[in-house]
């Protein structure tokens, strides 16, 4: 009998923390259910905004945000977020 053996040796796939707490709801996108948006954020999410990584875990830490704790990870409410951001705009905005 052949054997048959390969070059690539052979790896295992562990899932990432964060493939496995990915809080993500589907959205309809022209009939197709295959684009994901998240719905939590996590620091990593909260850095794709632009902030840098001290910013976020100062905003994962203030008490006027609603913060969802897991274990020892931290995750916001996407929506919760980007409206709390959209006030933020607005009193500075007012303020100057």
């Amino acid at each position: 009998m052949a054997q048959i053996t390969s070059d690539k040796p052979k790896t295992i796939a562990t899932p990432q923390p964060e493939a496995i707490l990915d809080f993500t709801e589907k959205k309809s996108c022209m009939g197709h259910e295959n684009t994901m948006e998240k719905v939590m954020l996590d620091a990593v999410s909260l850095q794709a905004f632009g902030f840098s990584r001290a910013m976020v875990y100062q905003l994962l830490n203030r008490q006027d945000l609603p913060v969802v704790v897991i274990g020892k990870r931290r995750f916001m409410h996407r929506e919760l977020f980007l409206k709390w951001l959209e006030e933020q705009a607005t009193a500075f905005k007012e303020g100057a």
